[in-house]
């Protein structure tokens, strides 16, 4: 709920505190009817850059059963709003992001967890 609450103070983050399974990680959005998405956007959490998303699969379906990779990204370690623009218009009720590594801020700490602190479509 935090990475589409329209605040990019609060994020999603996976399980780190009672369990640390490593990579990949995923979310899984239900945009509640089929829309056309041409891309994403998406913005890192501000406060912390260690395990912020490095690479990822975007994957759409239309009945929350059956997902269809769009394709494999990179994100910046940033805290600007990044864009990824699709090849080509998918219809989907559903997307899911699985994230296959993180960013490393050579901290020592280890990153086998990942957070994001918006997410949207366009």
């Amino acid at each position: 709920k935090h990475a589409i609450d329209g605040n990019g103070e609060t994020f999603w983050h996976s399980a780190w505190r009672d369990s640390q399974p490593d990579y990949p990680h995923s979310i899984t959005f239900n945009l509640n009817k089929d829309q056309d998405i041409k891309g994403f956007t998406f913005l890192q959490r501000r406060n912390k850059s260690n395990g912020r998303i490095k690479t990822f699969t975007i994957e759409v379906s239309t009945d929350g059963a059956t997902y269809k990779s769009v394709g494999d990204y990179t994100l910046d370690d940033n805290t600007s709003k990044q864009l990824i623009e699709l090849s080509a218009v998918k219809t989907a009720r559903y997307f899911r992001l699985k994230m296959n590594s993180g960013h490393d801020d050579g901290s020592g700490e280890n990153v086998f967890f990942t957070f994001l602190a918006e997410v949207g479509i366009y």
